[in-house]
């Protein structure tokens, strides 16, 4: 590989990080503990091996008609779960946004779901 692709793929949230299909999200509702916000609810599912962290974010049309503001919602909680996952540790965490999202300022959305995200680490 390049050098400018290794210092790419260290910024990136690897796939091993991402819950996928119906399956893994599944098992995160059926078993979870609840946190909320205004702007966000986590569902996390603890698990008992020792595994990377991994995040589903569900972002749906009724919080915003426009791809383009759902799309960023969704890039503000990917960058804030890559930042804080070496503190959270064998869980698996579902991200729901709220209808107030859409209005919400990147910062306002980035500290809201790194608020959350320390009251998981305690």
């Amino acid at each position: 590989m390049h050098d400018s692709q290794e210092q790419k793929l260290e910024f990136q949230l690897p796939k091993r990080c991402r819950l996928t299909g119906s399956a893994q999200f599944g098992a995160v509702f059926s078993q979870h503990k609840k946190v909320s916000n205004r702007h966000f609810r986590i569902l996390v599912r603890y698990k008992h091996d020792q595994s990377d962290s991994r995040i589903g974010i569900i972002v749906s049309r009724r919080v915003s008609r426009k791809a383009v503001n759902r799309n960023r919602i969704k890039r503000q909680l990917r960058e804030a779960f890559r930042l804080n996952r070496h503190k959270l540790k064998n869980m698996d965490l579902i991200v729901i946004a709220h209808r107030i999202c859409e209005t919400a300022t990147n910062d306002e959305l980035s500290g809201s779901v790194n608020k959350l995200l320390r009251k998981l680490e305690s």
